[in-house]
């Protein structure tokens, strides 16, 4: 779990979208990229998307390619990782959280009701 205090970027930052902004930086298309490095145009262009991730094999592929570290693309891939994974926590936590204040409006709605009717919620065995 992370820190409480740390603040997560509203949309993570996959690391496709990093390296089509370098392809395009340098000039290069997609199309030719792929050959370069070995992979299928549609698989590349998944990346590119966000809709696949960086994977070992990918970072080595893309360092040799461009020079970029290995470690670099790892490290781009951990924390979009990471950062998804915390925001779907939270999200949960804020769904969980909007279920508990609606039991406790219940409860609030039900012991005003008890209490119009003279019966203590005390004394109510549950």
């Amino acid at each position: 779990m992370g820190k409480r205090d740390e603040i997560l970027p509203f949309a993570p930052t996959h690391p496709g979208s990093i390296l089509g902004k370098e392809l395009e930086a340098r000039g290069i298309k997609q199309k030719d990229f792929a050959g370069i490095i070995g992979m299928q145009p549609s698989n590349l262009s998944s990346i590119i998307h966000g809709k696949r991730n960086v994977t070992e094999e990918t970072a080595i592929k893309f360092e040799q390619a461009l020079g970029i570290p290995f470690q670099v693309w790892m490290n781009l891939q951990n924390r979009y990782t990471y950062v998804v994974k915390m925001k779907q926590e939270l999200q949960g936590k804020t769904e969980e959280q909007k279920e508990i204040d609606r039991l406790r409006k219940e409860n609030r709605s039900l012991r005003s009701l008890l209490k119009r009717h003279g019966i203590s919620f005390d004394n109510i065995a549950l």
